[in-house]
């Protein structure tokens, strides 16, 4: 993936991030090999994007709040942002489309 690719994806994820995950809360719940319930609730705001991407930056670091909005208004350049060397970027860029997919509604 280059990052001009990665740039189309991160257009793309964030709007179905706004439209999909933000002020709402998720219930995880699922169980061990014991058989013991574990549950883990996720809250999502606009400063969660920028984690769940793994883009990293070449110089200054762009607050979290700031990426978001750069993103959607697809203001977000290719030289304000690099992908980890490591391959991590990529990885999380390939599954957040399915991700961020709305597959339930409110009750």
């Amino acid at each position: 993936m280059n990052k001009s690719e990665a740039q189309k994806v991160l257009f793309e994820c964030v709007e179905l991030y706004k439209n999909n995950l933000i002020d709402y809360n998720l219930l995880f719940l699922c169980a061990g090999k014991n058989r013991k319930m574990n549950a883990l609730e996720m809250q999502f705001s606009t400063t969660g994007f920028l984690h769940l991407t793994g883009v990293k930056f070449p110089g200054k670091k762009i607050p979290a709040r700031a990426f978001f909005d750069k993103c959607i208004n697809r203001r977000l350049s290719l030289a304000e942002f690099d992908l980890a060397l490591d391959g991590t970027t990529e990885l999380k860029l390939k599954i957040l489309p399915m991700l961020f997919q709305k597959i339930c509604q409110p009750a």
